[in-house]
């Protein structure tokens, strides 16, 4: 991996997100109801390292320029699960824009971690 690509943790895990990208290749996209994803919404603690209290101002407006930028013709990618591993971004634009939908892709069986 290298330094800067985008990556996805979760339980101890570490998924380099064009890993997960690669693995949706082939895989249909579908649209499901934002109202899906409110409460992944409301409860994620997403872009906050782990040594982080909270993020500061302006990793917040970076995130925002993030969100504005956001491609909402990519779908979002789903695990086994249903919960987003990549695409926080693009659900937080499809919220705020009021779409009622979003293009997701969902795996079937997350890939290997990188660590």
């Amino acid at each position: 991996m290298k330094k800067g690509e985008h990556t996805h943790s979760r339980g101890g895990h570490t998924w380099c997100v064009m890993d997960l990208w690669e693995a949706t290749e082939g895989l249909p996209v579908i649209e499901l109801p934002l109202a899906q994803f409110e409460n992944y919404m409301r409860r994620a603690i997403a872009w906050q390292k782990k040594d982080e209290k909270g993020m500061s101002v302006w990793r917040v407006m970076c995130h925002a320029e993030r969100i504005q930028e956001a491609d909402l013709s990519r779908p979002i990618i789903l695990d086994e699960e249903d919960h987003p591993v990549d695409g926080s971004h693009r659900l937080c634009k499809a919220w705020m824009e009021g779409h009622k939908t979003i293009k997701c892709v969902r795996l079937a069986k997350m890939p290997p971690p990188i660590r």
